[in-house]
C-alpha cells in the first residue's frame, strides 16, 4: 500500500502536535511542582477602613457623581499591607433618592511580595463582585475574581473589610 503525500503530511502534523502537547504538559507539571501554576483562594481581611471625599462629612453618604477614596490596612495571615481604592458613585437612571445605586471601584492591594489590582462594582452597603485584572511580584500575571465586603467608619461601619479572592495562575 502506497502512502499519499497528503497522508504523510497529515501524520507528520499529528506527530508534531503530539510532541508539542507532551512538552506543554511537562512544562505545566514543572510549574505545578514549583508552585507557580495553581489556582488558589486567598482571604484578605481589612482594618482601619476609611472613606474620604472632597466636602464629604462623616456619616454623609456619597451622592451620585461623587468620587471618593477608600484606604485601610489589609492582612493575609501574619502578613500585612495596605489597600487603596478609587470609587465613583454612578448617576444611574434607576436610582432612588439622592444616592447612587452603583459604585464603580478600582482596587489596589499592596501586599508583601507584590500587588494585586482589581475592579468592579457594588451597590452601596452590599457585597461587591470584582475582577482581578493583574498583579506584580509574586502575583504577576494573576487573574480571577473576588467578593468584597467593606464597612468604612465614615458610613457607619465598624472599619473592617473582608475579601475572598479566587486567583487563577499567572502565565
Amino acid at each position: 500500500m502506497e502512502a499519499s503525500r497528503r497522508s504523510i503530511l497529515r501524520y507528520g502534523v499529528l506527530a508534531l502536535g503530539a510532541v508539542a502537547g507532551v512538552v506543554g504538559l511537562t512544562g505545566a507539571a514543572e510549574k505545578i511542582r514549583a508552585g507557580t501554576l495553581s489556582a488558589s483562594s486567598l482571604e484578605v481581611s481589612g482594618t482601619d477602613w476609611h472613606l474620604t471625599g472632597i466636602g464629604l462629612q462623616r456619616g454623609e453618604m456619597p451622592k451620585r457623581g461623587d468620587v471618593v477614596t477608600v484606604t485601610g490596612v489589609v492582612s493575609v495571615g501574619e502578613e500585612s499591607g495596605t489597600f487603596r481604592a478609587v470609587v465613583q458613585h454612578l448617576a444611574t437612571p434607576d436610582g432612588h433618592g439622592p444616592y447612587a445605586t452603583v459604585q464603580q471601584e478600582t482596587h489596589t492591594f499592596l501586599l508583601p511580595g507584590g500587588a494585586i489590582f482589581g475592579m468592579g462594582s457594588a451597590a452601596p452597603g452590599a457585597d461587591g463582585v470584582y475582577a482581578i485584572v493583574g498583579g506584580t511580584g509574586r502575583y504577576s500575571g494573576a487573574s480571577g475574581s473576588y467578593l468584597g465586603r467593606q464597612r468604612p467608619f465614615e458610613t457607619g461601619g465598624d472599619g473592617t473589610a473582608l475579601f475572598t479572592l479566587n486567583l487563577n495562575p499567572g502565565r
